[in-house]
């Protein structure tokens, strides 16, 4: 990596602060996991588990894997953040039908999330690029956490991996950009205000209970409701999960897209 990279550093020999500070991912155990599941499973539950799915590799997996592998009983939650492919809603469907799923899709009466990114990339563009992404991880996350209270599912079972938790990176190489340089600007943008009205629009919308609405991102806090992250307990390994869902659960990437990411 060149020393153009924010916030990177090099030793006598060479090395980047990123390869010092390398650490290999731990896991809890496949045992673990389904030790998790034997505890939460009742026989008389409508549903097993939730799993938020978005039409995307990781995620599809993961249904498959509650499904077909773990034999649990799947809602599948979909948060529709109005700018999904063609091609991720024939994914959710054909998996949902391969595997007799039940399907909920959730999405906002009034386009919030096109509304909110909109503002924000108007309001600041060096500034508000770190935050787009703000409205969908709220409507997910909102929408897995609402409807396993309305259901009373015990489980939800996330498809993200360990790999692409980089916060302190992005924090580290914000800082090093100095984007507080641009807060006066963004004050005196009156896109940057209606971002935030959007966004309490959206909280208004979806609340989720035990939460104020000025939260950034909604927490669960009922303790009945468990969030499991499957790729804490078994290892992500893309060519497998490219491999399964593809054979069976005729899985496709969108035309035109370089990678299955």
């Amino acid at each position: 990596m060149p020393e153009t990279v924010a916030g990177i550093t090099f030793n006598n020999d060479g090395v980047c602060s990123f390869c010092q500070n390398w650490q290999k991912e731990k896991y809890f155990s496949k045992e673990a996991l389904e030790q998790i599941i034997a505890i939460s499973k009742k026989p008389d539950n409508q549903y097993d588990c939730i799993v938020p799915i978005s039409g995307g590799r990781d995620s599809t997996y993961v249904l498959y894997l509650a499904k077909a592998m773990l034999n649990l009983k799947v809602l599948a939650v979909h948060y529709d953040n109005e700018f999904k492919t063609d091609q991720a809603v024939v994914n959710i469907d054909r998996a949902c039908k391969k595997l007799n799923v039940d399907l909920l899709t959730i999405r906002s009466r009034r386009n919030i999330v096109r509304k909110i990114a909109k503002s924000n990339l108007r309001s600041s563009v060096l500034r508000k690029l770190f935050r787009v992404c703000h409205a969908c991880t709220y409507g997910f996350m909102s929408a897995a956490y609402r409807t396993a209270e309305q259901y009373r599912v015990p489980l939800i079972l996330w498809g993200d991996s360990q790999q692409e938790r980089a916060s302190p990176l992005a924090v580290k190489a914000g800082r090093c950009l100095k984007l507080r340089k641009s807060r006066p600007l963004t004050f005196l943008n009156p896109n940057y205000y209606k971002g935030k009205y959007y966004l309490l629009r959206q909280k208004l919308e979806f609340p989720v209970r035990g939460n104020y609405c000025l939260r950034r991102f909604p927490k669960l806090k009922n303790k009945d409701i468990k969030e499991v992250h499957i790729f804490d307990y078994i290892p992500w390994n893309r060519s497998q999960i490219k491999k399964t869902i593809m054979e069976e659960l005729g899985w496709e990437k969108p035309a035109g897209f370089v990678s299955t990411w």
